[in-house]
This record gives C-alpha cells, sequence and structure tokens, in this order.
C-alpha cells in the first residue's frame, strides 16, 4: 500500500501533512503519537508493529512525513482501519499514484 506517513494528531485534529508538516510530524512520532498512512485516495490506516519484528515499523517512523509503500497485514477492528508493518521504502512516482 502506498501514502504518506503521518502523525495521526496533528493529521486528525488539523489536517497537517506534507513537507511543511514533515519536521513537527517527526518530532510527534518521536514523542510518541501513532502513525498512520494516509493514501492518495484519503483512507487513514493506523500503522501498528509486528510482535516479532519492528524493523519495518521502526524503519517507518524514519521515513514520517515521506510517500512510501509498506507491506504488512492489512486489518479492520471496531472501524479502525489499520496495517501491521513488515517493511517501508520510497514510494516511486508510479505507484503513489496508483494508491
Amino acid at each position: 500500500m502506498t501514502g504518506e506517513i503521518v502523525d495521526t494528531d496533528c493529521y486528525i485534529s488539523h489536517g497537517a501533512m506534507g513537507e511543511k508538516h514533515k519536521e513537527c510530524a517527526a518530532t510527534c512520532v518521536a514523542g510518541g503519537t501513532p502513525m498512520g498512512l494516509l493514501t492518495e485516495k484519503g483512507m487513514l490506516y493506523l500503522l501498528t508493529p509486528p510482535h516479532e519484528n519492528k524493523d519495518g515499523y521502526n524503519k517507518a517512523k524514519e521515513m514520517v512525513g515521506a510517500k512510501v509503500e509498506i507491506t504488512g497485514e492489512a486489518g479492520e477492528r471496531g472501524g479502525m482501519k489499520m496495517i501491521e508493518v513488515m517493511s517501508v521504502k520510497p514510494a516511486a512516482a508510479a505507484a503513489t499514484a496508483k494508491s
């Protein structure tokens, strides 16, 4: 799945995202704010770490504010959409446009 990694606090409360918000988002995530993946279609997925290997999730923390491609297990519980992050890499422009 492709999209932008956002900090959920600033995105949900006042729509903050993109390059101008990257530094604030990194600070928020470093302070414990959960991350989300905002797709090009406007869907927000909560990013969660797998219990057995948090490497992909920890790498996602370093890429907050960037367009990425995330692989992992997607699901939904109680109306909340989520992705258990297995890996993350910068998104190619063509792949980002398809989300």
